[in-house]
């Protein structure tokens, strides 16, 4: 596969990592404020953002993988016909 796939992909995860986490920053720290804890709100919003971020990734992973599989068969088979031939 091309390399500016893989370039593409990790910039791709890692915003989405990086942007999950900063997004359930901020409402975990909007909670606080509204509820008037000391940082539980934080806490639970930054481990609730890392959880999303990594199901994304395990996801799109998941994606890669199947891309690559199918790739690789479609390969494969074009080698086969060109055998038979």
């Amino acid at each position: 596969m091309d390399p500016k796939i893989y370039l593409y992909l990790l910039m791709k995860l890692g915003g989405v990592m990086s942007g999950s986490i900063l997004l359930f920053f901020f409402i975990g720290l909007n909670v606080d404020k509204f509820i008037g804890n000391k940082g539980i709100g934080i806490m639970v919003g930054v481990i609730i953002g890392v959880a999303g971020g990594f199901l994304f990734l395990f996801k799109e992973l998941g994606r890669l993988s199947e891309l690559e599989t199918k790739t690789s068969d479609n390969q494969d088979d074009e080698r086969e016909t060109e055998t038979l031939k």
